[in-house]
C-alpha cells in the first residue's frame, strides 16, 4: 500500500510549476487540490510489479489531473448552463457577410459599466478576421472549438493556438482585464 502523505512534496512541486506556467491565471490551491485527487487515484491504480517507482507513475497521473482540470475550467459552462449563468445585452445586432452570421455583440456579467461592454465589443472588432471569427463562433454563437476548426479549414492544435492568440490580444487591447468563463 502506498502512503500518499510521503508523495504530497511532488504535488506541491507539480502545482507550482503549473501555477507559475500559466502566470497566475488558475488558483494555487485550486492546483494543489486537484493534484491531491491526482495522487489519491495514482495511489489505487499504481502496480508495483511492473517495476516503476511509484513518484515515477504518480508525476503523469498528477500532471495530467491537473491538466484535465485547466482544460475543463478553460471551456467552462456549456451552452445551456452559460444563458442561465450570464445575462445578455446587445448594443446592436450585427450580421457578418462573409460568414452569414448572426450574433450580440456584448455578453456580459451583470453590473458591468457599460463603457466596459463598448470596449469590447471595440477590441474584438479590431481582432484580425479569423481571430474575430474564432471569438464570434466561440463565445457568441456557442460553437465547441472543434466545430470552429471545421468551419475554417484547420486543425484542432491550430485552433487552439488561435484562440490562446485571439485572448491574448483581447488581454493586451483591455489591459489585461479578460476573462473568459465560456
Amino acid at each position: 500500500m502506498i502512503n500518499v502523505e510521503e508523495h504530497l512534496g511532488l504535488v506541491g512541486n507539480i502545482a507550482t510549476k503549473v501555477y507559475k506556467r500559466y502566470c497566475g491565471y488558475h488558483e494555487y490551491d485550486d492546483l494543489m487540490q486537484e493534484g491531491h485527487i491526482g495522487l489519491i487515484q495514482a495511489a489505487k491504480k499504481f502496480d508495483d510489479s511492473k517495476g516503476y517507482k511509484f513518484s515515477t507513475y504518480a508525476y503523469s497521473q498528477i500532471h495530467g489531473h491537473i491538466r484535465n482540470y485547466i482544460r475543463n475550467k478553460r471551456f467552462g459552462p456549456k451552452v445551456g448552463e452559460f444563458d442561465e449563468i450570464y445575462r445578455q445585452l446587445s448594443l446592436n445586432e450585427y450580421e457578418d457577410e462573409h460568414l452569414e452570421l448572426e450574433y450580440i455583440d456584448v455578453v456580459t456579467i451583470e453590473n458591468v459599466d457599460i463603457f466596459d461592454q463598448v470596449y469590447l465589443k471595440l477590441a474584438i472588432e479590431s481582432l484580425e478576421p479569423k481571430y474575430k471569427t474564432l471569438i464570434m463562433m466561440k463565445y457568441f454563437q456557442g460553437y465547441t472549438l472543434h466545430d470552429v476548426a471545421i468551419k475554417l479549414g484547420v486543425s484542432n492544435t491550430t485552433i487552439c493556438k488561435y484562440h490562446k492568440r485571439a485572448l491574448d490580444k483581447l488581454r493586451m487591447k483591455l489591459g489585461g482585464d479578460v476573462i473568459c468563463q465560456k
